[in-house]
């Protein structure tokens, strides 16, 4: 027997989404809020150059996930801004990982 599902209303399916999505976003958050602890542990191996550049980019990528964040305040449903921000959140999640781990070595 075929089972039948209930839909749910836009709203309630568009809360649902909504809080999944800021579920994700949290997850990332909490993610790079640890990498950025493990960072400033490591701060003083790094050479004063290349901390500079990383930093300039972390402060970059901020920028850009306020931003997204204040469009989206605006504009809840907009999948764009849903992808761009959680394209930010991934490249400083990526940048972190790879200041906090170290050149990748291959043979």
């Amino acid at each position: 027997k075929p089972r039948v599902t209930k839909a749910l209303p836009v709203t309630s399916r568009q809360d649902a989404d909504r809080d999944r999505v800021m579920r994700a976003f949290s997850a990332y958050e909490d993610a790079t809020r640890e990498l950025s602890w493990s960072l400033e542990s490591r701060r003083r191996q790094l050479d004063p150059r290349t901390l500079a550049v990383i930093d300039t980019c972390l402060k970059e990528i901020d920028k850009a996930i306020r931003e997204a964040r204040a469009a989206l305040a605006r504009n809840p449903g907009s999948a764009m801004l849903n992808d761009f921000l959680q394209s930010s959140y991934q490249q400083k999640l990526d940048l972190l990982k790879r200041t906090v781990e170290g050149p990748r070595r291959t043979l």
